[in-house]
């Protein structure tokens, strides 16, 4: 089957889904939960502080909370972007790194040691401009 060449297609613009769009249908806030998320909104609130992070037991729901306070944050208008980044108990520094450099470049660097440095570089410039 051949198509014509004026045959034009629709152009639909895309957009990969991010943390914007995740609203978690069955989000149940227990009286721990309104803690941490108060706790870390407090501590995202002091200038002084540009990096949050959240641990604990698997499967409690960390990644959740963390989607839920990006959302939050982003609504609020308290950053101009937000990164969350997974660290399973399996260390993988490269893919950590990977995660971090999705808000704005792509590392060529092949040690972790380059990589850092030019995500230190990246994130120092984005810091000190917001």
């Amino acid at each position: 089957m051949m198509l014509a060449n004026s045959t034009t297609f629709p152009i639909y613009p895309t957009a990969l889904p991010g943390i914007e769009f995740f609203k978690p249908k069955y989000f149940m806030t227990f009286e721990s939960t309104k803690v941490a998320f108060d706790g870390m909104i407090g501590a995202l609130k002091d200038d002084e502080r540009h990096f949050v992070g959240l641990y604990g037991m698997g499967r409690v729901g960390k990644t959740t909370l963390a989607k839920v306070e990006g959302n939050t944050t982003k609504e609020h208008k308290m950053f101009n972007d937000v990164v969350i980044v997974v660290v399973s108990q399996t260390l993988n520094v490269i893919n950590i790194q990977d995660q971090i450099a999705d808000l704005s470049m792509k590392l060529e660097e092949k040690s972790e040691q380059g990589r850092a440095k030019r995500l230190y570089l990246r994130l120092r410039v984005i810091i000190r401009s917001s």
